[in-house]
């Protein structure tokens, strides 16, 4: 420990939204002395720990005055490529975006109790709260008692009290009151610039963020609740069975592209429901037409993050919404698309029979010996024709000569 006061944490920011999410989660924290500093400025003295927030192997350069703190860093998934940093000198410890807050604040009191610090006792950082916190929590706002708001919900007293315990863990407070006034300013201070929407029959637009408990998933929750008044907004956790079933009752869905589970949790409730909407908040790098081909109503990068309140206002009014910069990207990946088809339209109908026979096989994952034995030809053979087929297409590799078998066993042409 740099003094005999509290512990000095440096946070390092690159300025994206998971650095700010960090920033705001050790910002709570009162057992910690957290300065901020961006990776190009100069950093405030020394510190008994520092965290850096990157989306790059690359860590900036440290100053001398940090040079001896510990270092924990903090990158966005889960990728393979963030391993060798775990090998670099002076780094402690590794947290990726998809970690829960309190494993971020674990790891840095335990980085810092190496170094001498005692932690204090842990606190929940997040104040998102689950679908039946926040009903039980919203009933009590509007001064009914603990019996009525479990006769209304079908719960017991005992099991109100719970979720109201939660409530003021997750909230950071430590009475009902408390809790109760600070989940009120959360609410009244989330601003928009229109009117609320509303169903017909005057009832508020439902909107559920699915994603995996995560610092990501806290601070898309920020964000969102910044830049769009609801209704009702509850968090969905689709890794959890009971979290799931709140979206049966969902207006609009905002889900997190890069959770496999939450994907597959809104196509299926589209699926069911084809009227469901639902918005997919991506990486920037990802594909807008996978997500408008499976259903969605609106596609929005992460790096375009600020433009979710509009998308969401006009998604509620029921249009589908296709920015003009996504609309050209699509135009442009379609007659890509288009290309490739006539591409492979086009070799097709060049190939021989025993040819296109061949490359189906070659799709399949089969070796020159297997496709020979099936055939009842020389493995030689099989090699000559793999090597017309190639001249032909324009193929050069055996993986893109099996990407066209693929289109070979889609068609007739191959069972000749």
């Amino acid at each position: 420990m740099i003094n005999d006061g509290a512990p000095v944490v440096v946070a390092i920011a690159d300025g994206s939204l998971l650095s700010e999410a960090v920033i705001r989660l050790l910002q709570r924290e009162s057992r910690w002395v957290i300065r901020v500093a961006a990776a190009d400025q100069a950093h405030p003295g020394p510190a008994d720990a520092v965290v850096v927030v990157t989306h790059s192997t690359r860590l900036p350069r440290l100053p001398g005055a940090l040079v001896d703190a510990s270092m924990v860093v903090v990158v966005p998934d889960d990728d393979p490529q963030w391993a060798p940093l775990t090998e670099r000198p002076g780094i402690a410890a590794l947290v990726s975006g998809t970690d829960s807050p309190e494993h971020l604040l674990r790891t840095l009191a335990r980085v810092l109790a190496a170094r001498g610090v005692a932690p204090r006792r842990l606190q929940l950082a997040t104040n998102s709260l689950t679908a039946r916190e926040q009903a039980v929590v919203e009933l009590l706002e509007r001064g009914l008692s603990d019996r009525r708001v479990a006769a209304h919900l079908g719960l017991s007293e005992t099991t109100v009290r719970s979720h109201v315990r939660a409530a003021c863990r997750k909230l950071g407070e430590r009475t009902r009151s408390a809790m109760l006034d600070a989940y009120r300013t959360r609410r009244l201070g989330a601003q928009a610039a229109y009117e609320r929407p509303e169903l017909a029959g005057g009832r508020t637009i439902r909107v559920g963020l699915i994603a995996p408990a995560s610092i990501r998933r806290n601070a898309l929750c920020e964000r969102i609740e910044q830049l769009f008044v609801f209704g009702e907004f509850v968090l969905v956790d689709p890794n959890d069975a009971a979290s799931c079933t709140a979206v049966e009752a969902l207006d609009i869905a905002v889900i997190d592209g890069t959770s496999p589970p939450a994907v597959l949790l809104a196509q299926a409730r589209h699926d069911d429901e084809p009227d469901f909407r639902y918005v997919v908040i991506a990486a920037d790098d990802a594909s807008p037409l996978d997500s408008y081909l499976a259903g969605a109503a609106a596609h929005v990068p992460l790096g375009s993050i600020e433009a979710i309140g509009d998308v969401l206002a006009r998604v509620s009014l029921g249009d589908c919404v296709i920015p003009e910069v996504i609309q050209r990207r699509l135009v442009t990946e379609l007659r890509a698309a288009r290309a490739v088809e006539r591409s492979v339209a086009g070799a097709l109908t060049s190939l021989s029979p025993r040819e296109l026979a061949v490359l189906r096989l070659v799709s399949a994952g089969r070796s020159d010996d297997e496709i020979a034995a099936e055939l009842g030809i020389s493995s030689a053979t099989v090699r000559s024709h793999l090597q017309r087929a190639g001249r032909k297409s324009g193929r050069r590799t055996r993986r893109e000569l099996g990407v066209l078998g693929s289109a070979v066993a889609a068609s007739t042409l191959g069972d000749a």
